[in-house]
């Protein structure tokens, strides 16, 4: 799949490394907040035999909103879920998901004509999709980083340093990994986005991206395998 770059006119100007550095400001430090319920944290699948997984995640600071939604093929984590005997596969032959993006906002709502009194994982969307990256090789980084999230929350051992992860780095304020991981696959991320030749301005009336349901992983099975 080719290398897709989508964003919203107001932020044209912006290279991915100075919009993505702002966020990341926004959105503060998971590891360290989410247990102070800074941060809602959502996910969905892995479902054998499909395994694509999502992720979405929204900072409630007062100060100021970021969300992100993540979405990964899985098959990282649906072996190690396999591993830990959290969810088996049916049948002999997994077969991973079939998108692969990151998507940068301000905000989390529930999909229309959900259930908007008790929202679910796969309920949720971006208000607005400020930057989408898509096609991009990131499925094990995202699932990896996640689980290494959580462990380092249980174990208490947050302050590691060796783990050179993009969306791990991402999630904790640190964009160097993730603007390295992107260079090497070819996006320029220090040229502004509407002089970016893959990039192109989201449409005005185009239908905002949704999770699509892909069965539900709750919480405590992420932290029973990390």
């Amino acid at each position: 799949m080719a290398i897709e770059i989508n964003y919203q006119a107001d932020i044209r100007h912006q290279t991915i490394s100075s919009y993505t550095k702002q966020w990341a400001t926004d959105f503060g430090d998971i590891a360290t907040e989410l247990s102070d319920s800074k941060f809602h944290l959502y996910s969905a699948g892995p479902n054998p035999p499909t395994v694509g997984v999502k992720y979405a995640i929204q900072s409630n600071s007062p100060q100021s909103k970021a969300a992100i939604v993540m979405e990964s093929k899985g098959m990282h984590a649906a072996m190690v879920f396999e591993v830990n005997e959290i969810k088996k596969s049916t049948g002999t032959t997994l077969i991973e998901g079939k998108n692969e993006n990151l998507q940068f906002g301000k905000y989390l709502i529930p999909i229309p004509d959900a259930d908007l009194e008790d929202p679910q994982f796969h309920q949720l969307q971006l208000k607005q999709t400020q930057l989408k990256l898509s096609g991009i090789n990131i499925s094990d980084d995202i699932d990896t980083s996640i689980f290494e999230i959580v462990f380092a929350m249980l174990t208490d051992n947050i302050n590691r340093n060796d783990i050179d992860l993009g969306v791990y780095n991402l999630l904790r304020g640190n964009i160097d990994p993730m603007m390295k991981t992107l260079e090497a696959q070819g996006i320029d991320v220090n040229t502004p986005l509407k002089d970016i030749v893959i990039a192109r301005q989201f449409d005005v009336s185009s239908e905002m991206p949704v999770i699509d349901t892909v069965g539900v992983t709750e919480a405590n099975e992420i932290l029973l395998i990390a």
